[in-house]
């Protein structure tokens, strides 16, 4: 017990400096042991290098959230450890609305305030970039290490359009965009694009490893609005579940739309693992 002990305290340390010190997980020996006695993953935790400085993302992971789920009510009397266990367990939104109101109003005032307003679970927690330029995306998206990004814009299949730090509004390349998920890929599962034509853009994001939502072709403002509720309803609603959460709330979605069954010819995708679903 005393060398896991020490490795973990290296293992902490490591995991600070590599997230920020968002998360400290120095009563994790306790929960660990008690896991492995009380729910019999040890397979899991035995095959994890406690040296790798994201290996608590590991429990995350899949199935493994299950087992983190699990361990809410092992750690219920531990203030300290069940505040680190939530931590993980917290899915963080990143939102990014751009709207280009020559190109069409999207009203994303609206739609951001309506998603404060239907995320009401403890473990999801939304952040918004307030000036929508890649730059400021790009430090908050570094600082939030969101699990889920969320952005909502005009769109053609060559690029997404996006406000300046002046109000300009700019396209920017699916080429150079997607290269900012290929340095950020170990902490994002899913990525919604509410943008029109963004399907060539789920392609190259999907090819990174993630879960994308995107529209195949042009969406009007009602029908997306009606999607992205319904889905982050969903996720909210099983906001413990492991990342399958995604395409299990792209299908109802589409269905509380009446778009199921019509994939091919209009309406919102999801993209898994190169596989489009």
């Amino acid at each position: 017990m005393k060398k896991i002990e020490k490795q973990i305290s290296k293992l902490n340390s490591e995991l600070l400096a590599a997230t920020g010190n968002k998360y400290d997980l120095r009563n994790f020996p306790k929960i660990l042991n008690s896991a492995k006695n009380n729910w019999g993953f040890s397979d899991i935790a035995n095959k994890l290098d406690l040296g790798d400085p994201l290996v608590y993302k590991a429990f995350i992971n899949d199935e493994e959230r299950t087992s983190l789920k699990n361990l809410l009510e092992l750690v219920s009397n531990d203030k300290k450890a069940l505040e680190e266990v939530e931590k993980l367990l917290t899915r963080n939104i990143l939102y990014l609305g751009s709207e280009c109101e020559n190109l069409g109003r999207i009203n994303i005032e609206n739609e951001f305030s309506d998603l404060e307003k239907l995320l009401t679970s403890k473990y999801m927690m939304l952040e918004r970039v307030k000036t929508p330029d890649i730059s400021n995306f790009i430090d908050d998206w570094d600082k939030v290490k969101p699990e889920i990004i969320f952005i909502s814009c005009h769109g053609t299949k060559y690029g997404l359009h996006l406000l300046d730090k002046k109000g300009k509004c700019e396209e920017y390349l699916n080429t150079e965009f997607v290269k900012f998920f290929d340095k950020r890929s170990e902490y994002t599962e899913c990525v919604v694009l509410s943008a029109c034509e963004s399907l060539t853009l789920g392609e190259l994001i999907t090819g990174a490893g993630k879960n994308v939502v995107c529209v195949n072709s042009k969406v009007d403002i009602t029908t997306a609005t009606q999607y992205t509720e319904y889905f982050f309803k969903y996720i909210n609603d099983h906001s413990l579940e492991n990342s399958d959460v995604y395409e299990k709330a792209h299908k109802i979605s589409m269905e509380k739309i009446n778009f199921e069954g019509l994939e091919d010819s209009f309406s919102f995708k999801f993209l898994k693992a190169d596989k489009i679903t």
